[in-house]
């Protein structure tokens, strides 16, 4: 049985389930966003090859993030090799790979292309892909992957929209969800479904989940949860951030929120203690592939983005499994080399930059297990507030929260956190 339920609820901030076919997800969680095709064969991609076998096999990792079109950003994938990597679940294709697979729906790739257009039975024209912008179309594609979780289709929306292609997009995203669930409830498959939302306000987002609850009720289908979209280009405008998340919770009526989940794409990291206390009980991320791609590590407590070659290794004070056990000279000596493409010091380039992803991918962990004990302690308000005193980020997101949330100033106030 697939679905989302909350086991343990504190003051602020709950610990919950999501249920899926390969098991269960605890939340809050991390979904760390994992290229699973990253060219023609299982061992293709450089550091996607190596981040996805530190990742695979460690203990701490719980599941991952797939964007459905991510095949788009290789030009060695053609039709008929995305035809292979289709032909069956990516599990089997990684035998190793045992954890929940949530895919997106990768509306922002489709947006983006004129490929992918509507299908020839809707007057659109055939592509050598067999790939629409289309709710039955992008389902059958993550099912293919095998996903245990799907977004539906949605038709993101940055902030450069007029109002008309604004609005036109919100109404086409919410059509396509209802249409996923009457598709999903049709099926055998049965992965838990999240219904992608959006809006750059309170009051739009706010709308938006009440719209699709409302439509939701008209049809025999269920859905297990929200993913509020369109977030990244405000993560650094925490006022919009956590107006966003806000509007979209407050939108959920109280009978409902015990079995559905809260989702956010693209947020995360130092945020987390702040967003599990607005009631977000999962996200992902790739700042810990990105960064890595860069030669940046993240360093403990402060999230701030450290240069390899600006670490001094003796004084590091990371304990997690892999800075542990890396040879932080050699992987100076081979990032910094000037050849490329080919082993240097005995490794190539790719397995370092796949080690500093597996350490960032430590402290997204270690943040997710930090902020679980606080709710299971129901000490989550002061452990956000201790945070919010430590990172600039999290104490104005925290700051802006409390301006439409008075329980929470008071709250806070009454804790000595005024």
């Amino acid at each position: 049985m697939v679905g989302f339920e909350t086991d343990e609820r504190g003051r602020y901030g709950r610990i919950g389930r999501i249920e899926t076919p390969s098991g269960p997800v605890t939340t809050p969680a991390f979904f760390p966003v994992l290229n699973f095709i990253s060219g023609t064969t299982t061992d293709s991609g450089g550091v996607w090859r190596y981040a996805r076998t530190r990742l695979l096999a460690d203990d701490r990792f719980e599941g991952a993030l797939f964007q459905a079109m991510n095949f788009l950003d290789y030009d060695s994938v053609t039709p008929e090799q995305l035809a292979d990597w289709t032909a069956k679940p990516m599990c089997e294709h990684y035998p190793e790979f045992t954890e929940p697979l949530f895919v997106d729906s990768g509306g922002f790739k489709l947006m983006n292309t004129r490929t992918f257009g509507e299908p020839p039975e809707a007057g659109g024209e055939t592509n050598e892909w067999g790939v629409y912008t289309d709710p039955e179309s992008i389902l059958n594609l993550q099912i293919a992957y095998g996903a245990d979780v799907v977004a539906t289709l949605d038709f993101p929306i940055p902030p450069d929209l007029n109002d008309a292609e604004r609005d036109e997009r919100l109404s086409r995203s919410i059509d396509s969800a209802i249409e996923c669930l009457s598709l999903v409830a049709e099926r055998d498959a049965d992965p838990a479904v999240y219904v992608a939302v959006h809006g750059h306000d309170y009051e739009t987002i706010n709308w938006y989940v009440s719209r699709v609850l409302d439509r939701a009720a008209g049809v025999d289908a269920d859905f297990h949860g929200f993913a509020v979209g369109s977030l990244v280009p405000f993560r650094n405008n925490h006022d919009t951030l956590v107006d966003i998340i806000q509007g979209a919770r407050d939108a959920i009526p109280a009978a409902r929120r015990d079995d559905l989940g809260l989702h956010v794409f693209g947020v995360g990291g130092r945020l987390l203690p702040l967003l599990a206390l607005l009631g977000v009980d999962s996200f992902d991320s790739s700042t810990y592939i990105q960064a890595a791609k860069f030669k940046k590590f993240l360093r403990p407590t402060t999230w701030r983005k450290v240069e390899a070659d600006d670490v001094d290794f003796e004084t590091w004070d990371c304990t997690c499994p892999t800075c542990s056990d890396l040879d932080f000279d050699r992987l100076q000596r081979v990032l910094y080399a000037d050849a490329s493409y080919r082993k240097i010091d005995g490794a190539y380039k790719s397995e370092f930059y796949a080690a500093i992803a597996a350490h960032n991918f430590q402290l997204f962990r270690d943040e997710v297990d930090r902020t679980r004990a606080a709710i299971a302690d129901d000490r989550l308000l002061e452990y956000t507030a201790t945070v919010a005193r430590e990172i600039d980020d999290v104490g104005r997101a925290l700051e802006r929260a409390q301006v439409r949330d008075t329980d929470l100033r008071e709250a806070l106030a009454e804790a000595g956190h005024d």
